[in-house]
């Protein structure tokens, strides 16, 4: 018998069945344990919400709270969510609850039952929007009931709208799906949008942005490859490489040792997906090109549905050494996030961008388990955006 009514337990529904059960399971509701609902491994069209808990219920206890925590920024981003949310941030359970109606992915997550959620109306955030850009405020800060959003940028997922007069931004307030993601625009910003649409034009996978500078305020709308087109938008689910493995965002970069893109590749060969291992090895290169630093494994994801697995849009491509550059031109005597000039994971022997050879990318490919020809075929495409990265990011 399922309870709707405990506190402490919450539903995870995905295109409105009920899929399974978050159950908080200490007092300061740090650990989770979930479980299917027959009515989703039954429906026909139940799939596990994740690689790392699958039907059987065979797996380690941390996982499910692992999960659920990579759906949540960290650090001050994540007290200020808590603080929002009247919840401590350690509080998983009460983060959810708040947040939880709109994620990454296909989940809507709630107190109770689905049906007796109440419908509401959206919130028009425009002007609010530029109010906090004017007054260089976090837009994430905007009041009104938000989504779970992972990552350290500033951002807000909206439902967005763009016309002769300007854009409609709206935050939905019951469980409708958000449309876009917002970063208000900067720097980095400019260097996200560059590095998406270089990557595009090498024939990545990637999800459409644009900078739009309408209504007295400029901002990234970025779509959200997770949700389908409007008018009738609908969920995709999908997560990251630490939900996939089971582990935390702590250990998404490779000095936790945890991960790196060997066990990445045995991963993806362990559950047959293994052809999208080229297209990982091509992004690492296009990476390694542009000098990004910070291509840790919450920036890569799957795409999970009945029919399959597959690899999502590759998203927040940046090139920190450009940033970096830009910051010691401007005296600010730091570097992107605090980081140095390493990978986030160790590509062949190179541990740091200015290090990488060829060499290093071919060694890099045979660990992933490719063949000599395909590895050429990563050298003969990706390094001919290389005149063109240089241009658009001024590096010498």
């Amino acid at each position: 018998m399922i309870d709707f009514g405990t506190p402490d337990i919450l539903n995870v529904y995905i295109d409105g069945t009920h899929v399974g059960i978050i159950e908080s399971i200490n007092e300061k509701h740090t650990s989770l344990t979930f479980r299917y609902t027959d009515e989703w491994k039954l429906s026909g069209k139940g799939f596990p919400i994740s690689l790392s808990m699958p039907f059987n219920g065979d797996f380690p206890a941390r996982v499910p709270t692992n999960f659920f925590s990579n759906l949540f920024p960290e650090d001050n981003i994540l007290e200020r969510m808590a603080d929002e949310a009247n919840v401590k941030p350690y509080d998983l359970t009460g983060l959810l609850r708040a947040y939880g109606r709109d994620c990454a992915g296909a989940m809507v997550i709630v107190e109770g039952s689905l049906e007796d959620l109440p419908s509401a109306e959206p919130i028009d955030v425009t002007d609010r929007l530029a109010k906090a850009i004017e007054q260089c405020e976090p837009i994430s800060t905007i009041p009104g009931r938000k989504a779970a959003l992972a990552g350290q940028q500033d951002k807000l997922a909206v439902i967005f709208s763009h016309g002769a007069d300007g854009p409609t931004i709206l935050l939905p307030q019951d469980c409708r799906p958000t449309t876009h993601i917002l970063k208000p625009y900067g720097a980095f910003c400019l260097n996200e949008l560059i590095c998406n649409r270089l990557a595009a034009a090498c024939g990545f996978n990637v999800p459409k942005g644009e900078l739009f500078a309408s209504y007295g305020f400029e901002i990234l709308a970025t779509e959200r490859y997770d949700r389908t087109k409007e008018p009738d938008s609908r969920r995709i689910h999908q997560e990251d490489f630490c939900q996939a493995l089971g582990f935390s965002s702590n250990v998404r970069y490779g000095h936790s040792r945890l991960i790196d893109y060997r066990v990445i590749a045995d991963f993806f060969r362990h559950h047959k997906f293994d052809a999208y291992l080229i297209d990982i090895v091509r992004i690492v290169a296009f990476n390694a090109i542009v000098g990004n630093g910070d291509a840790h494994a919450k920036n890569f994801s799957l795409l999970l549905s009945s029919k399959g697995v597959a690899l999502a849009p590759f998203y927040d491509l940046c090139s920190t050494t450009a940033y970096n550059m830009m910051l010691q031109s401007e005296g600010e005597g730091e570097t992107f996030a605090g980081f140095d000039e390493s990978f986030a994971f160790p590509i062949g022997k190179a541990n740091y961008i200015e290090s990488i050879t060829d060499n290093d990318l071919c060694d890099f490919a045979h660990t992933m388990g490719l063949s000599p020809n395909k590895n050429g075929h990563i050298t003969s495409t990706v390094p001919l955006s290389w005149p063109f990265v240089q241009r658009a990011l001024q590096i010498p």
